[in-house]
């Protein structure tokens, strides 16, 4: 069985990603790398790191309703596996993975299921929100490539606000991200209960499941300073997908996407000591090695 991982490039280097990671990690374990970029934002040769990449040129069109999906939609139609993959230029999967997900494909497949749970990974520094640990967060990461299976914004998703930009639509609470799986066999967001995590069994002690367990580690959040300057970066396109605001100005959006984030190094400390203040605990997290140049650079004493 061929595993074909998809994603979308928006800017990545200048927002700071560890993308090189993202994509040489989820090669461990994928045939493929199909990804959507935009030239206005980056550079094909500069993405084409590994020859397992297959590059899909396209202008995102921010003035259309779930431009994002679409993007999405685009970068998994060009999966030539049997499942599919998605991550995200800040999502790394650990070198210890290389085994252990060709064998939950195998699984899924006798079973006939439809998807395979990945469990998800997010710290600030070394710190760690246990409670969000223990509570275990996962996605179904890998599904199988089936034409009723894209990315699209279910109806029940939307609320209309007065607003000229996307006919007023919005997305109707935070409990929804402006990028989510459409399942066309019954119109609304797909969560099959046809799936198994990677591992079926799973003991909630933090340093043996992160050394024992299959994660999405996702460093967006990693230095608070690049993640608040992205999120001023791209604060007018959020505020309208979540109908905070009812304009748009879109050249301006797609100026600040070809900036590179400047990280004020007290924003990061002070988030940090924020974090730390509140429910957050210090940690020892052994990185994934493929992502360590990258986690040292974001260190609070390298910015």
């Amino acid at each position: 069985m061929r595993l074909s991982a998809y994603s979308i490039a928006i800017g990545v280097e200048q927002r700071r990603f560890p993308w090189k990671a993202a994509i040489m990690s989820a090669l461990q374990v994928a045939d493929e790398f199909c990804l959507v970029y935009d030239p206005r934002f980056d550079d094909a040769q500069v993405l084409m790191i590994d020859p397992r990449i297959k590059l899909t040129k396209m202008d995102i069109d921010f003035s259309q309703w779930d431009f994002i999906n679409i993007a999405l939609t685009k970068s998994r139609q060009s999966c030539q596996g049997e499942w599919c993959f998605l991550t995200e230029m800040d999502m790394i999967i650990h070198e210890i993975e290389k085994e252990r997900i060709p064998a939950a494909l195998n699984r899924a497949e006798a079973k006939g299921h439809e998807a395979i749970k990945v469990r998800e990974f997010s710290c600030i520094q070394n710190l760690v929100d246990l409670d969000r640990f223990y509570g275990g967060g996962f996605r179904q990461s890998i599904t199988r490539n089936e034409p009723w299976l894209y990315h699209k914004t279910s109806d029940y998703m939307i609320r209309i606000i007065d607003s000229k930009i996307w006919d007023g639509k919005c997305i109707k609470d935070y409990g929804f991200d402006d990028f989510s799986y459409y399942d066309e066999r019954s119109g609304a967001k797909f969560y099959s209960d046809k799936a198994d995590f990677v591992e079926l069994d799973y003991l909630k002690d933090l340093d043996f499941a992160l050394a024992n367990y299959t994660y999405l580690w996702h460093y967006g959040f990693f230095n608070p300073g690049r993640k608040n300057a992205q999120g001023r970066q791209i604060s007018q396109w959020q505020d309208r997908v979540y109908g905070r605001s009812n304009t748009f100005d879109i050249e301006k959006q797609i100026q600040l996407l070809k900036e590179t984030l400047v990280i004020n190094p007290e924003e990061t400390k002070n988030s940090i000591e924020y974090f730390r203040s509140n429910g957050f605990t210090k940690c020892y997290i052994k990185h994934p090695k493929i992502v360590q140049k990258w986690v040292d650079s974001m260190g609070v004493d390298a910015i």
